[in-house]
């Protein structure tokens, strides 16, 4: 599964200011045509984060990572 994509410079535009819906977006575009294992996981929006938590976790997951839809990048 790919998560993010380390932010590069789109023409002259940096993706630092993107937000993460639109940055999302393109990674999923880029990877369109990959084969597995590689991919895009899945988002929810407008689910209890609770939730989501109690399903990840009775599917055997770790965990959940939440982002804002609106977040710039930060690196670090």
């Amino acid at each position: 599964m790919v998560l993010r994509v380390r932010p590069a410079p789109l023409g002259n535009d940096p993706l630092f200011t993107v937000p993460y819906e639109q940055r999302r977006d393109m990674l999923e575009d880029l990877l369109a045509d990959a084969a597995a294992p590689v991919g895009v996981p899945p988002f929810h929006v407008g689910v209890n984060g609770v939730d989501l938590l109690t399903v990840a976790s009775e599917a055997g997951l770790e965990g959940v990572v939440a982002k804002r839809l609106h977040s710039q990048y930060l690196p670090g």
